[in-house]
């Protein structure tokens, strides 16, 4: 277990972790994860997003018989995300594997395309969510644009789950308690300079732990694909990868002591939120939380908070997951709860009267009760 947690969260987790194995020392940990694109930034169009990466489209140079017309477009192309989500049901689906015909699409920049000309190659499409060449950074790049959209259109690069992370990051230890699960593959030199920006802005008062950003398609997490470890492994599986994770993230949980139960008092829990807009990654965590804690193997509570579209939520509701869903150990219900009623750290019933065991830096807030 304790080299499973190495791997996770590094070695500086470990000694925050090893402190709770005291014979006399007990620990509640809260851990906030939080997805980036549609969650904590706003690239939707629909949202009035003003965070618009850009994806890398390849044309389709093979025919499949002497009828169908030859490409005639840009050997590859860039399109902004809210270009892509518009055109991506009529993409190839490959080299030689055309799209929708006689199908044209005017994009933001005025340039037109058939977009069943084009295809998405892995993983050159993504080439601004992965790590840069030296003196570049993407992410940083592509937050600083979406500030100048923002200013010149009234748009927002703010997504849903903003306040939440900025509430969070106005303490030390509500910092501490960060982490963000993501599909890019930054650098961690990246994700400081990120933070850091944010800092020096004064979006935040206090930096995230770049230890705590699992950005899921880097090879470190090929094993929880799903398809066998590093070898032939899709870096793009990410709802596996983010529930496989997080299933590891439960299960070593399970011998991180609690504070003695009061009488009269619930039950005391760990305490893990997910902040996420996919309904594919959602789907995916829900599975992965019903076994783990349907066996009661991890004496954690478990809310997941849907930050999808409107459309996207009513369906996730209809199949039994609420806005934000709550399940505790030994059930396989989630059970509703309200955005509002989420506790952040700097909001904490009787925060005042409670004191850390230690300090230890780390992804795990400990208090003690």
């Amino acid at each position: 277990m304790m080299a499973r947690l190495k791997r996770l969260f590094g070695l500086q987790f470990l000694v925050a972790l090893t402190c709770a194995y005291s014979a006399t020392a007990h620990a509640q940990i809260t851990i906030n994860i939080f997805d980036l694109d549609g969650s904590l930034v706003e690239d939707r169009q629909v949202r009035d997003g003003a965070f618009n990466p850009e994806f890398i489209l390849f044309r389709n140079n093979t025919r499949l018989n002497l009828f169908q017309e030859v490409a005639v477009g840009p050997e590859s192309i860039a399109v902004t995300h809210q270009d892509l989500e518009k055109m991506k049901p009529y993409l190839a689906q490959g080299e030689g594997r055309p799209g929708a015909i006689g199908r044209t699409v005017k994009l933001a920049n005025g340039m037109e395309i058939k977009p069943g000309e084009y295809f998405m190659r892995n993983p050159d499409s993504f080439r601004y969510f992965r790590e840069g060449p030296p003196g570049e950074n993407y992410l940083l790049k592509q937050f600083k644009d979406s500030e100048r959209v923002a200013r010149e259109t009234g748009k927002t690069f703010r997504g849903p789950a903003w306040d939440f992370f900025v509430n969070l990051c106005e303490t030390e230890e509500g910092a501490r308690t960060v982490a963000i699960s993501t599909a890019r593959g930054h650098s961690a030199i990246e994700w400081s300079e990120f933070f850091e920006y944010l800092k020096s802005q004064g979006y935040i008062k206090n930096k995230p732990n770049t230890k705590r950003v699992f950005a899921m398609s880097r090879p470190e997490f090929d094993r929880y694909s799903g398809h066998g470890g590093a070898h032939g492994s899709d870096p793009w599986n990410i709802p596996a990868r983010k529930s496989n994770h997080f299933r590891e993230l439960l299960l070593d949980l399970r011998p991180v002591a609690l504070p003695p139960k009061k009488t009269g008092e619930p039950r005391v829990l760990h305490d893990v939120r997910f902040f996420e807009n996919s309904p594919e990654n959602l789907a995916a965590l829900q599975r992965v939380a019903k076994q783990v804690l349907f066996a009661d193997m991890s004496p954690t509570r478990v809310t997941l908070v849907n930050l999808g579209l409107t459309t996207e939520v009513r369906e996730a509701r209809e199949n039994g997951r609420p806005e934000v869903a709550i399940l505790e150990p030994g059930t396989a219900v989630f059970r509703s709860g309200r955005r509002e009623d989420l506790l952040l750290p700097s909001k904490a019933p009787n925060a005042a009267a409670q004191a850390p065991v230690r300090t230890c830096e780390g992804l795990f807030i400990e208090v003690a009760i």
